[in-house]
């Protein structure tokens, strides 16, 4: 164990898993040299942020196979960590959508023969690969699958990354001497009100950030990232499309137990659903200013509805899930609304204040 990894294991209770012996075009490397770029790409850019607190920068990964992901800090270092399970079951939850033929039916040459029964992932330490047991057979098909992994991956980092630039970590460290965003941290002085209100801005942060990317970085996307069968079917037209049901799909996948709606309010996070609506509507505010009257608002909320009703249709399909209409109801409630409204008039009054003096990028109203 090198010097850096034990500081990560020390700080975080976590061993790091080692990606050195995996090729330099494994999914895994990859994400390291983009996740990497997109930091450089931020402090290099004068217009991303504020103020230039000058940081280090270190992305790697837990030797774990479950979907998670950690920000963390120590001393001038910013740490984002995924479990290695995130790149994994991503790509695995893609391949298998589109491995259903009659999602995106359009694209490529979908076969019903690659509809089998699913086998979860696996990584094979002894070849130093991942394998994936389900996908399409269609080379357009696997393209498409690669594509939206890197949409819901981009998405995720850039959440765990908005708790650095928008200085949650500095903050924490600072004022609180506190190096994590770790609710069963028993000694923390943030209450559950706290927690949901700075991962709510980290949602707004990933979601305003990943927006900005697909429409400004597409030609590089498709430059650097993919083969060129993708330029095929990744049409500008269609990006938006293709945005929402890789961040619903996402959704949908962390969302295997439906809300509670008994003491919601003490938990960590807010209720998927409520998280996804609310992404989904700052997301709107970015394009606007991006594309402007290109898209009017009525037909942003058309192309969303269908969008995510399409979504889930797939994907309760695809996994052979119902519907939970009680699911729907009780996670858009009026309590739960009336709790948002508390969220967003903490964040003006409490957080977003105490956050000014660390944030390296503009923070929300």
């Amino acid at each position: 164990m090198n010097n850096l990894s034990s500081v990560v294991t020390k700080l975080t209770g976590k061993s790091v898993f080692n990606t050195e012996y995996y090729s330099a075009n494994s999914f895994f490397n990859i994400y390291i040299k983009y996740f990497n770029s997109i930091v450089n790409g931020f402090n290099s850019n004068p217009t991303s942020l504020n103020k230039h607190i000058k940081r280090n920068f270190n992305f790697g990964y837990f030797e774990d196979l479950s979907f998670g992901g950690k920000a963390f800090i120590n001393e001038e270092t910013d740490f984002v960590y995924l479990n290695c399970g995130t790149i994994v079951y991503i790509h695995d939850l893609f391949l298998k959508l589109l491995a259903n033929p009659t999602v995106f039916p359009e694209i490529g040459t979908p076969s019903i023969n690659d509809y089998i029964i699913h086998k979860e992932p696996e990584i094979n330490n002894g070849e130093n690969q991942i394998i994936f047991h389900n996908g399409p057979s269609d080379s357009l098909r696997q393209d498409l699958a690669l594509f939206l992994s890197h949409l819901a991956l981009t998405y995720v980092t850039l959440h765990e990354l908005g708790h650095h630039y928008n200085g949650h970590m500095l903050y924490l460290n600072t004022v609180l001497n506190e190096n994590s965003l770790d609710m069963d941290n028993n000694s923390s002085t943030l209450n559950p009100l706290d927690y949901q209100t700075l991962e709510m801005d980290a949602d707004a942060f990933a979601a305003t950030t990943s927006i900005n990317f697909i429409f400004f970085n597409l030609p590089e996307y498709q430059k650097n990232l993919f083969p060129p069968s993708l330029i095929q079917i990744i049409k500008e037209s269609d990006i938006l499309k293709y945005w929402i049901f890789s961040i619903h799909s996402l959704f949908c996948f962390l969302n295997k137990n439906n809300f509670n709606a008994e003491n919601f309010a003490d938990k960590k996070y807010l209720p998927l659903r409520i998280r996804q609506f609310l992404n989904f509507d700052i997301a709107y505010t970015t394009l606007a200013s991006i594309i402007g009257d290109n898209l009017p608002r009525k037909d942003y909320e058309f192309l969303l509805q269908n969008t995510v009703v399409y979504t889930e249709e797939k994907f309760n399909q695809t996994f052979e899930k119902n519907m939970d209409e009680l699911d729907l109801l009780s996670s858009t409630s009026t309590t739960v609304l009336n709790h948002v409204t508390k969220i967003n008039d903490h964040w003006k009054n409490s957080i977003k204040p105490k956050l000014e003096k660390f944030s390296r990028a503009t923070l929300a109203e």
